[in-house]
Protein backbone atom coordinates (compact mmCIF):
# COMPACT_ATOMS: atom_id res chain seq x y z
CA UNK A 1 0.00 0.00 0.00
CA UNK A 2 1.56 3.15 -0.97
CA UNK A 3 -0.54 6.23 0.72
CA UNK A 4 -0.54 9.54 -0.75
CA UNK A 5 -0.03 11.24 2.66
CA UNK A 6 0.41 10.49 6.24
CA UNK A 7 -3.10 11.94 7.26
CA UNK A 8 -4.43 8.34 6.35
CA UNK A 9 -4.49 6.74 9.65
CA UNK A 10 -6.94 3.53 9.24
CA UNK A 11 -8.23 0.92 6.76
CA UNK A 12 -11.91 1.46 6.56
CA UNK A 13 -14.45 -1.62 7.80
CA UNK A 14 -15.19 -3.88 5.07
CA UNK A 15 -17.92 -6.29 5.15
CA UNK A 16 -18.67 -9.76 3.51
CA UNK A 17 -22.17 -11.41 3.16
CA UNK A 18 -22.21 -14.83 2.89
CA UNK A 19 -25.49 -17.94 2.83
CA UNK A 20 -24.76 -20.44 6.16
CA UNK A 21 -25.91 -23.75 5.69
CA UNK A 22 -26.09 -24.25 9.81
CA UNK A 23 -28.23 -21.39 10.83
CA UNK A 24 -30.41 -21.51 7.02
CA UNK A 25 -29.83 -17.37 6.62
CA UNK A 26 -27.60 -14.83 5.39
CA UNK A 27 -24.85 -13.61 7.49
CA UNK A 28 -22.41 -10.99 7.38
CA UNK A 29 -18.64 -10.90 8.86
CA UNK A 30 -16.98 -7.79 8.65
CA UNK A 31 -13.48 -6.48 9.59
CA UNK A 32 -11.86 -3.39 10.54
CA UNK A 33 -11.78 -0.40 10.81
CA UNK A 34 -7.81 -1.31 11.23
CA UNK A 35 -5.25 1.36 12.36
CA UNK A 36 -2.60 2.25 10.33
CA UNK A 37 1.24 3.61 10.98
CA UNK A 38 2.97 5.13 8.31
CA UNK A 39 6.79 5.71 8.31
CA UNK A 40 8.83 7.25 5.94
CA UNK A 41 8.51 10.33 3.69
CA UNK A 42 5.75 10.31 0.79
CA UNK A 43 8.44 10.05 -1.95
CA UNK A 44 10.44 7.70 -0.74
CA UNK A 45 7.97 4.37 -1.16
CA UNK A 46 6.75 4.16 2.48
CA UNK A 47 5.65 1.14 4.73
CA UNK A 48 2.26 0.40 6.01
CA UNK A 49 3.07 -1.65 9.69
CA UNK A 50 -0.08 -3.34 10.22
CA UNK A 51 -2.49 -3.18 13.17
CA UNK A 52 -5.00 -5.59 14.53
CA UNK A 53 -8.70 -5.57 13.42
CA UNK A 54 -11.23 -7.43 15.37
CA UNK A 55 -14.09 -9.14 13.00
CA UNK A 56 -17.35 -9.76 14.25
CA UNK A 57 -16.41 -13.73 14.93
CA UNK A 58 -12.49 -13.80 14.95
CA UNK A 59 -9.49 -11.74 15.01
CA UNK A 60 -7.28 -10.85 11.68
CA UNK A 61 -3.91 -9.43 11.53
CA UNK A 62 -3.65 -6.97 8.85
CA UNK A 63 -0.41 -9.13 7.26
CA UNK A 64 -2.65 -11.93 6.43
CA UNK A 65 -2.77 -11.72 2.44
CA UNK A 66 -5.84 -13.76 1.91
CA UNK A 67 -8.46 -13.63 3.92
CA UNK A 68 -10.07 -17.34 4.35
CA UNK A 69 -14.33 -17.19 3.97
CA UNK A 70 -14.53 -20.19 6.22
CA UNK A 71 -11.42 -21.23 8.30
CA UNK A 72 -13.61 -24.63 9.76
CA UNK A 73 -14.01 -26.81 7.15
CA UNK A 74 -15.28 -29.63 9.78
CA UNK A 75 -14.87 -32.75 9.30
CA UNK A 76 -14.93 -35.69 6.32
CA UNK A 77 -16.49 -38.43 6.27
CA UNK A 78 -16.00 -41.47 3.86
CA UNK A 79 -18.71 -41.97 1.54
CA UNK A 80 -20.49 -44.90 1.88
CA UNK A 81 -20.49 -47.85 -0.60
CA UNK A 82 -23.71 -47.60 -1.77
CA UNK A 83 -23.50 -43.85 -2.65
CA UNK A 84 -20.36 -44.81 -4.35
CA UNK A 85 -22.08 -47.29 -6.47
CA UNK A 86 -24.89 -45.05 -7.42
CA UNK A 87 -22.45 -42.47 -8.55
CA UNK A 88 -20.28 -45.71 -10.56
CA UNK A 89 -23.94 -46.08 -12.34
CA UNK A 90 -24.46 -42.41 -12.95
CA UNK A 91 -21.03 -42.66 -14.67
CA UNK A 92 -21.29 -45.87 -16.27
CA UNK A 93 -24.96 -46.29 -17.85
CA UNK A 94 -24.64 -43.23 -20.17
CA UNK A 95 -21.28 -44.43 -21.45
CA UNK A 96 -23.32 -48.13 -22.14
CA UNK A 97 -25.80 -46.83 -23.54
CA UNK A 98 -23.91 -44.92 -25.92
CA UNK A 99 -22.02 -47.58 -26.83
CA UNK A 100 -25.26 -50.07 -27.18
CA UNK A 101 -26.47 -47.25 -29.65
CA UNK A 102 -23.44 -46.77 -31.69
CA UNK A 103 -22.88 -50.57 -32.22
CA UNK A 104 -27.02 -50.93 -33.46
CA UNK A 105 -26.31 -48.13 -35.76
CA UNK A 106 -23.48 -49.56 -36.90
CA UNK A 107 -24.56 -53.39 -37.59
CA UNK A 108 -27.95 -52.01 -38.84
CA UNK A 109 -25.66 -49.72 -41.89
CA UNK A 110 -23.62 -52.57 -42.37
CA UNK A 111 -26.53 -55.27 -42.83
CA UNK A 112 -28.21 -52.39 -45.29
CA UNK A 113 -25.58 -52.15 -47.08
CA UNK A 114 -24.47 -55.83 -47.30
CA UNK A 115 -27.34 -58.18 -48.68
CA UNK A 116 -25.07 -61.21 -48.13
CA UNK A 117 -23.81 -60.30 -44.99
CA UNK A 118 -27.81 -59.86 -44.16
CA UNK A 119 -28.52 -63.61 -45.51
CA UNK A 120 -25.67 -64.76 -43.75
CA UNK A 121 -26.75 -63.66 -40.58
CA UNK A 122 -30.53 -64.81 -41.27
CA UNK A 123 -29.38 -67.71 -42.86
CA UNK A 124 -30.62 -70.38 -39.88
CA UNK A 125 -33.68 -68.35 -38.83
CA UNK A 126 -34.79 -68.34 -42.97
CA UNK A 127 -34.35 -72.11 -42.36
CA UNK A 128 -36.26 -72.73 -39.50
CA UNK A 129 -39.12 -70.91 -41.44
CA UNK A 130 -38.90 -73.09 -43.93
CA UNK A 131 -38.94 -76.15 -42.22
CA UNK A 132 -41.77 -74.71 -40.53
CA UNK A 133 -43.84 -74.46 -44.01
CA UNK A 134 -42.55 -78.05 -44.51
CA UNK A 135 -44.73 -79.08 -41.72
CA UNK A 136 -48.00 -76.73 -42.63
CA UNK A 137 -48.04 -78.57 -46.38
CA UNK A 138 -50.01 -81.76 -45.45
CA UNK A 139 -50.96 -83.22 -48.60
CA UNK A 140 -48.19 -85.21 -49.88
CA UNK A 141 -44.87 -86.63 -49.44
CA UNK A 142 -43.77 -84.80 -52.70
CA UNK A 143 -44.86 -81.47 -51.59
CA UNK A 144 -43.02 -82.20 -48.52
CA UNK A 145 -39.86 -83.23 -49.53
CA UNK A 146 -39.59 -79.93 -51.78
CA UNK A 147 -40.20 -77.90 -48.75
CA UNK A 148 -37.44 -79.77 -46.89
CA UNK A 149 -35.38 -79.74 -49.76
CA UNK A 150 -35.99 -75.45 -50.11
CA UNK A 151 -34.68 -75.52 -46.37
CA UNK A 152 -31.66 -77.50 -46.69
CA UNK A 153 -30.41 -75.72 -50.50
CA UNK A 154 -31.73 -72.28 -49.22
CA UNK A 155 -30.07 -72.35 -45.95
CA UNK A 156 -26.56 -73.63 -48.03
CA UNK A 157 -26.90 -70.61 -50.36
CA UNK A 158 -27.76 -68.28 -47.62
CA UNK A 159 -24.99 -68.87 -45.80
CA UNK A 160 -22.70 -68.64 -48.33
CA UNK A 161 -24.17 -65.92 -49.87
CA UNK A 162 -24.61 -67.55 -53.19
CA UNK A 163 -27.60 -67.46 -55.87
CA UNK A 164 -30.34 -69.97 -54.82
CA UNK A 165 -30.19 -71.74 -57.83
CA UNK A 166 -26.58 -72.48 -57.92
CA UNK A 167 -27.00 -74.92 -54.78
CA UNK A 168 -28.66 -78.21 -56.00
CA UNK A 169 -28.31 -81.74 -55.05
CA UNK A 170 -25.14 -82.34 -58.09
CA UNK A 171 -23.65 -78.68 -56.66
CA UNK A 172 -24.15 -79.16 -52.87
CA UNK A 173 -21.40 -81.31 -52.32
CA UNK A 174 -18.23 -79.86 -54.07
CA UNK A 175 -19.88 -76.43 -52.31
CA UNK A 176 -19.19 -77.39 -49.18
CA UNK A 177 -16.00 -79.13 -49.67
CA UNK A 178 -14.66 -76.22 -51.32
CA UNK A 179 -15.78 -73.55 -48.25
CA UNK A 180 -13.94 -76.41 -45.57
CA UNK A 181 -17.03 -78.67 -44.75
CA UNK A 182 -15.65 -81.92 -43.99
CA UNK A 183 -16.24 -84.70 -46.89
CA UNK A 184 -18.84 -86.15 -44.64
CA UNK A 185 -20.96 -83.81 -44.23
CA UNK A 186 -20.81 -82.91 -47.63
CA UNK A 187 -22.00 -86.19 -48.46
CA UNK A 188 -24.73 -86.51 -46.25
CA UNK A 189 -26.07 -83.37 -47.46
CA UNK A 190 -25.69 -83.99 -51.53
CA UNK A 191 -27.56 -87.31 -50.89
CA UNK A 192 -29.95 -86.31 -48.47
CA UNK A 193 -30.85 -83.51 -51.27
CA UNK A 194 -30.83 -85.79 -54.02
CA UNK A 195 -33.11 -87.77 -51.94
CA UNK A 196 -35.22 -84.95 -51.17
CA UNK A 197 -35.57 -83.98 -55.17
CA UNK A 198 -36.68 -88.03 -56.06
CA UNK A 199 -39.08 -88.14 -53.37
CA UNK A 200 -40.38 -84.31 -54.89
CA UNK A 201 -40.44 -85.76 -58.55
CA UNK A 202 -41.67 -89.39 -57.71
CA UNK A 203 -45.17 -89.88 -59.18
CA UNK A 204 -46.02 -92.24 -56.72
CA UNK A 205 -44.78 -90.28 -53.33
CA UNK A 206 -47.04 -91.10 -50.55
CA UNK A 207 -47.64 -89.89 -46.92
CA UNK A 208 -44.46 -91.76 -45.18
CA UNK A 209 -42.01 -91.56 -43.99
CA UNK A 210 -42.39 -87.86 -43.04
CA UNK A 211 -41.05 -87.78 -39.80
CA UNK A 212 -37.89 -89.55 -40.76
CA UNK A 213 -37.02 -87.08 -43.58
CA UNK A 214 -37.57 -83.69 -40.69
CA UNK A 215 -34.91 -85.29 -38.32
CA UNK A 216 -31.92 -86.09 -41.36
CA UNK A 217 -32.87 -82.59 -42.57
CA UNK A 218 -32.68 -80.95 -39.03
CA UNK A 219 -30.06 -83.13 -38.02
CA UNK A 220 -27.89 -81.89 -41.84
CA UNK A 221 -28.59 -78.43 -40.80
CA UNK A 222 -27.07 -78.76 -37.21
CA UNK A 223 -24.06 -79.99 -38.91
CA UNK A 224 -23.79 -77.40 -41.38
CA UNK A 225 -24.23 -74.72 -39.14
CA UNK A 226 -21.52 -75.50 -36.54
CA UNK A 227 -19.28 -75.72 -39.57
CA UNK A 228 -20.35 -72.59 -41.14
CA UNK A 229 -20.52 -70.46 -38.32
Amino acid sequence: MFPKSDATKELPKVAFSWFSTKSGRYETESVGPMPLKITGTITGAPMVIGGVGTASKRTITVARDILAIKPDYGSLRPASARSGLFEILLIAVPILSFAATAAFVRRRERLSGDAGLRRRIVASKAARARLADAAKVGQSAGDVAGALGAALAGFVADKLALPPASVTAATIGDVLRARGVPDGVATDAARLLHELDERRFSAGSGGGGAEDLYARVESVLAALERRLS
